[in-house]
């Protein structure tokens, strides 16, 4: 099924979409996650779905042509109109059960007009005679045009503000084939694109003249790529056209076995040695065997979810499903133990009848983190709760979009970010600080950050054609100006400070080759049979040589020394500071070091975010609090 979701989970609908017509290449993966796009105009059949611990799963299904029907034995049908499209979905039962409501309208012949998510924020959508999409604008008044020509082929793209205003803008143009042939730029930069008879991409140019020639055999299957820098890299296929061997720039060969099912049964590679993996009958990973010879063993449920996974040192993973309210169909656990099977780690979640995490415990050490979400009738996130008991909540705009972030800590309060600006259909552009400092960014018609002010600090980002950033620039003193410069595969090759200049040098891999500090030059040296680091010789001092284990993990590099586990993770680094070890959990995570200061514990929210920092039993050594992706305070 496929999953319609806006901002931070806003919806939750579980949809599945059988369009009358579908539409080539990218818009067809856009499915539900563009809100039905607007080119979506003949539903088949939808199907939406929530759970509830008491009633288990209830959905509806609408049919072209038919009156909405329930699902199974739920006889509680969904508005739509006499044509069978999808009007209002849940129906008042389902709201009750699920209690959030998206609206669809359309014209009379069947145009999808408008969307209304549960928060009421809403896209609308127009078009031409022609039924061709050439617009959309959301309830703020932010709007997006499209020209087309009379192919309908998109030729112009343009966003505007509230205020009409145009905030960004992109064109291009198309061949007698109908195939794109010019990308431009607000500043008319250009990308072309060319072909070869079979309407493969034979050439890519970009607006600095750099050439990326693209080869294909008789089956059409790339098989030869040609860099801006001439650096050359082969693909190599069996007969059922499974990628069989890869070689780069370097002359170097990575091998892939793959059997009759597609399944990849060996890969061989210069910097990681020999992989074999062996699979069930249902293609699911049984077992993996690395360079180093260790044997990694998958275990799967009757619904080919894995439940274990054993490690050749004898630790393991275990997953749990469906346990607790509303955990059916969800991973409710992940418990970590060592060779002598004591826990190490652990992972537990709990869910909403949506599917949303609204509880999160983690074990490290024997002592337990609890991590608490909780949400509005929208489906918005709406606040977390830390270990510490810290809360962190959020106010939104009309848009459904987060304006404000405020803290709570032992009932004292804090603002941490307030009056959240947007950039029309993109990203943040600018906040007000607790202390009242105000962040704030300028965004170019290429959509591309041009400037940034935090106090009374301001910034100024120069691009080049390509929109590589050539410089970055103290508005109050010039002076304080780096520069960069690239070489053709867009690698940075020089960086001009006000104290020092910097140059980099790379071989045709992008290893780097040489690093230039004012008159310090540092050299590097390379396998002659792989991409791994030999030796670095500054411009005084002694080299430093590598070593690597099987697997291509550095295991010394002269000044430190470096140990791993059976699943290839650090979990020792000693240098002439003493030995600090590491713990990672099932999600590659690091949960804990130890060093000769002691302890630190690591979290993290379900979207991966370090959230906080405490010593072995818990005490908190820092929090931070972000607003989206982006870190906006730190309490220690």
């Amino acid at each position: 099924m496929l999953e319609d979701r806006a901002g931070d989970e806003r919806r939750n609908a579980h949809l599945d979409l059988h369009l009358q017509r579908e539409r080539p290449g990218a818009d067809r993966q856009r499915s539900a996650q563009r809100r039905l796009g607007p080119h979506d105009l003949h539903l088949r059949r939808a199907r939406q779905c929530c759970f509830n611990h008491q009633r288990g799963r209830a959905c509806y299904e609408h049919h072209r042509l038919q009156r909405a029907r329930p699902a199974a034995d739920d006889r509680r049908p969904e508005r739509d109109d006499d044509h069978a499209r999808l009007r209002r979905t849940p129906a008042p039962y389902f709201a009750q059960l699920c209690g959030e409501i998206t609206t669809y309208d359309y014209d009379g012949v069947g145009q999808l007009t408008k969307v209304t998510l549960p928060d009421l924020s809403y896209l609308s959508y127009s078009y031409d005679p022609a039924h061709r999409l050439t617009g959309m604008q959301d309830n703020l008044g932010n709007s997006i045009s499209y020209g087309l020509d009379a192919m309908g082929n998109r030729t112009l793209e343009e966003v505007f503000d509230p205020a009409n205003v145009r905030v960004q803008k992109r064109t291009r143009d198309y061949d007698s084939l109908n195939r794109l042939f010019h990308e431009f730029g607000a500043q008319n930069q250009p990308t072309e694109y060319g072909y070869d008879n079979q309407g493969n991409v034979k050439a890519v140019k970009d607006p600095l003249n750099h050439v990326t020639s693209n080869d294909y055999d008789a089956l059409n299957r790339l098989w030869r790529v040609t860099d801006a820098g001439v650096g050359v890299t082969q693909y190599g296929y069996n007969s059922l056209d499974a990628l069989t061997q890869v070689t780069d720039p370097r002359n170097l060969v990575t091998g892939y076995s793959v059997n009759g099912l597609g399944n990849l049964t060996q890969q061989s590679s210069p910097d990681t040695g020999s992989t074999v993996n062996t699979y069930d009958a249902a293609g699911n990973l049984l077992t993996q065997t690395d360079a180093k010879g260790q044997l990694t063993t998958y275990t799967y449920d009757a619904l080919n979810r894995v439940t274990l996974i054993t490690f050749n040192d004898g630790s393991k993973q275990s997953y749990s499903y469906d346990q607790g309210a509303n955990g059916i169909g969800h991973l409710t656990s992940i418990t970590e133990m060592n060779p002598a099977n004591q826990v190490t780690s652990q992972l537990a979640y709990a869910y909403d009848l949506h599917g949303r995490v609204t509880g999160e415990t983690r074990t490290v050490g024997g002592v337990q983190y609890v991590l608490a979400y909780a949400y509005d009738s929208a489906g918005r996130l709406t606040g977390l709760t830390y270990p510490s008991g810290r809360t962190v909540t959020y106010t939104f705009d009309g848009l459904g979009r987060v304006n404000q972030v405020t803290t709570t800590k032992d009932s004292q309060s804090q603002v941490v970010v307030s009056s959240v600006l947007y950039q029309p259909f993109g990203g943040v552009k600018g906040y007000t600080l607790g202390n009242g400092q105000v962040y704030s960014r300028g965004i170019d018609l290429d959509g591309r950050i041009a400037s940034y002010t935090l106090g009374a600090q301001s910034f100024g980002i120069g691009y080049d054609a390509a929109s590589r950033i050539q410089f970055i620039s103290d508005f109050a003193n010039s002076a304080n100006t780096n520069n960069y410069d690239y070489d053709s595969l867009d690698r940075l090759t020089s960086a001009v400070t006000r104290s020092t200049p910097y140059a980099y040098n790379y071989d045709a891999v992008g290893n780097r080759m040489s690093r230039a500090a004012g008159s310090s030059t540092d050299t590097y040296a390379y396998s002659s049979s792989s991409n791994r680091i030999a030796s670095v010789t500054p411009s005084s001092g002694p080299v430093r040589s590598f070593v690597f284990d099987a697997n291509g993990s550095t295991t010394a590099d002269g000044n430190n020394s470096y140990a791993y586990d059976t699943r290839g993770r650090l979990m020792q680094a000693v240098s002439s500071l003493g030995t600090t070890s590491y713990q990672v959990n099932a999600l590659g995570q690091r949960i804990r070091k130890t060093n000769s200061l002691g302890d630190t514990v690591f979290h993290y929210d379900t979207r991966g975010h370090l959230i906080a920092e405490t010593d072995a039993a818990g005490g908190v050594k820092r929090e931070l609090i972000y607003l989206g992706d982006i870190p906006v305070g730190v309490v220690q």
